[in-house]
């Protein structure tokens, strides 16, 4: 059986499956009892009423039987039910709560999920209640004679070997193909994820072999798994027949030196069959209960990555005062020789404060504005914000603090409204409309079909880069977080939206928010106080431009900068040597900012 916790399934429910498990199993004797009392005492005695009575009796044991099975079925059934609410809701948890957890396999865990609730649901894992009676009916084979216990037991061992050596051969197997068919999973949904990209660059043959050539790869793993399993389920199919064929041989055999009865020998073979069925179901549902097994395990070791988390203090709501001291990441594997994306990062974003980052692509910009949202965390350095690490925070208390929005603005399958009170089931309305308001898209909204109750997202209306972007601005803005975190927020929006960017932001800062943002464009670099430029993971420049733009000037393009140490340069002065990798290279007095 996965491993699994014990809130996950709940105690009750597999001891009422276990009792199910047992009236069952003592049911079922009623077919050998019916068959060795027909011989030994019918037959003997030509007795037309017991036949009719043993007859009753036996159909209403069987009927009992039918009744037990339906229940262990509908009983297996509400506890995978109850295993995917339990576990899902784990999950997410998880998910929500640890940024160590990569990105890319929250898929595959959700994948996990459904892998076992579908075995909690099947005959395999019901089956498994009925092994500990295995012991029980070889010892009523040793009680009709000792002979044939013996065959019992012996063809038992052998049966329990065979699993043994599937589980050791087919163990690699197993979980090779499962990856390999995650991997072609993944590639589809990918693919289907940004059609409109596959069909605008013409990538549809390109991706369709890429899949089918790991689709491929992953049926050929599958089926040296089921020549693996199939193998020996094929053994143990013929290993059960033969040991039953050995007992109605041996059996009859004694019957002839009159040391067994005859109906004996019938319940013998009944017996023996009930006993050893269960271990073939096992190898047959070999494939799937390795799988559950596999699945089982990731999901145990993300859940318990927030098991043993206490309850955060809550602290007071934020200020706005976030530092970024000397923040390192690196996605690449372990021995890699690749330039880690952040290197000694450090940064200080004020309340009242607009601080606007400049940089290449691939300079590590996005990736740092997810640290600092708390979204991702970094391999070495530290994030603060009041003073205190984003670990020591409550994510909900600190993602409730800070406006994010990211490079790729993502809307949720729900309403507009929905999407922008962040799926709150207490927001307000006006707090909800307040934030459009301020985002300056309450009209976009209501131009919308059904303005702020319009279903957005999966099966929703289509919504386009400018108007998620315009949203997603909303999202970030209700409760008032004093620190906003935008990510290029202007690379869809037009002069208008700019223009309301522009706004909206000008507002953040006279209200007192800590504003960091990432733009390649004019409008934004106005209104900054401060300019950071980001090359290849460090950040090499910090300055301050000498005037404030004005309606005048608006449309300059290049203005100075005054460069200023960082304030966490002043606190730790060391020497910068442009020469070696990982520092900070010099500024130079005269460098001129690019706009």
């Amino acid at each position: 059986m996965p491993s699994l916790r014990g809130n996950e399934l709940p105690r009750g429910h597999l001891a009422l499956l276990l009792a199910l498990s047992v009236a069952a199993n003592l049911l079922l004797l009623a077919m050998p009892i019916y068959l060795m009392q027909i011989y030994d005492r019918v037959l003997s005695s030509n007795s037309l009423e017991t036949l009719v009575y043993l007859t009753l009796i036996a159909v209403a044991a069987l009927a009992l039987f039918g009744l037990m099975e339906s229940l262990r079925s509908m009983l297996a059934q509400r506890l995978s039910a109850r295993y995917d609410l339990t576990v899902t809701s784990a999950l997410l948890s998880a998910l929500s709560r640890n940024r160590q957890i990569a990105a890319p396999i929250h898929k595959t865990l959700i994948r996990d999920v459904g892998i076992v609730r579908q075995f909690l649901a099947s005959r395999v894992f019901v089956g498994l209640f009925d092994l500990p009676f295995v012991p029980l009916f070889l010892g009523i084979l040793f009680l009709a004679h000792p002979v044939l216990g013996s065959i019992g037991v012996a063809g038992a061992a052998l049966l329990v070997g065979l699993a043994i050596a599937n589980e050791l051969v087919a163990r690699t197997p197993q979980s090779s193909a499962l990856d390999g068919h995650g991997r072609a999973h993944g590639c589809a949904t990918q693919a289907v994820e940004r059609v409109e990209d596959v069909r605008a660059l013409g990538m549809g043959a390109a991706l369709l072999g890429r899949w089918r050539d790991k689709a491929l790869d992953a049926a050929t793993q599958a089926d040296d798994l089921a020549r693996i399993n199939s193998g020996f389920f094929g053994v143990v199919r013929f290993g059960r027949q033969a040991i039953q064929i050995a007992i109605l041989g041996i059996g009859a055999y004694l019957v002839i030196g009159q040391n067994l009865s005859v109906g004996l020998i019938f319940a013998a073979s009944i017996v023996s069959g009930r006993a050893l069925m269960p271990i073939e179901q096992l190898i047959g549902g070999w494939r799937q209960l390795g799988q559950a097994r596999v699945s089982a395990a990731r999901i145990g070791e993300a859940v318990r990555s927030t098991a043993n988390d206490v309850m955060q203090t809550r602290l007071p709501e934020p200020t706005g005062q976030l530092v970024i001291d000397e923040v390192g990441f690196d996605p690449s594997p372990p021995g890699a020789q690749t330039r880690p994306v952040l290197l000694r990062a450090s940064l200080e974003l004020k309340p009242g404060r607009i601080v606007v980052m400049l940089g290449q692509s691939g300079a590590g910009k996005s990736t740092l504005l997810r640290i600092a949202a708390g979204a991702l965390m970094p391999q070495s350095g530290e994030v603060r914000v009041d003073s205190f690490r984003v670990a020591d925070w409550d994510p909900q208390q600190l993602g409730a603090a800070i406006g994010y929005v990211a490079q790729d603005s993502q809307l949720f399958d729900g309403t507009v409204a929905e999407n922008i009170a962040r799926f709150d089931p207490g927001a307000d309305a006006s707090a909800v409309v307040e934030a459009a308001n301020r985002a300056r898209c309450h009209d976009l909204i209501g131009g919308l079909p059904e303005g702020y109750e319009t279903p957005i997202g999966e099966g929703g209306v289509a919504l386009s880069g400018g108007q998620r972007q315009r949203i997603s601005l909303a999202r970030s803005l209700y409760g008032d977080p004093p620190i906003l975190i935008l990510d290029e927020p202007d690379a869809h929006l037009d002069r208008h939206g700019e223009q309301a960017l522009q706004q909206v932001l000008t507002e953040a800062r006279e209200q007192n928010r800590a504003v960091l943002v990432v733009t390649q464009r004019q409008p934004i670099l106005d209104i900054a106080d401060q300019i950071v430029v980001l090359q290849h993971g460090v950040i090499s420049q910090v300055g301050t431009r000498s005037s404030r733009a004005t309606p005048a000037n608006a449309g300059a393009t290049t203005k100075t900068v005054e460069p200023q140490p960082s304030a966490l340069a002043e606190r730790r002065p060391r020497r910068h040597d442009s020469a070696s990798p990982g520092t900070r290279p010099n500024v130079r007095p005269d460098a001129e900012m690019p706009a």
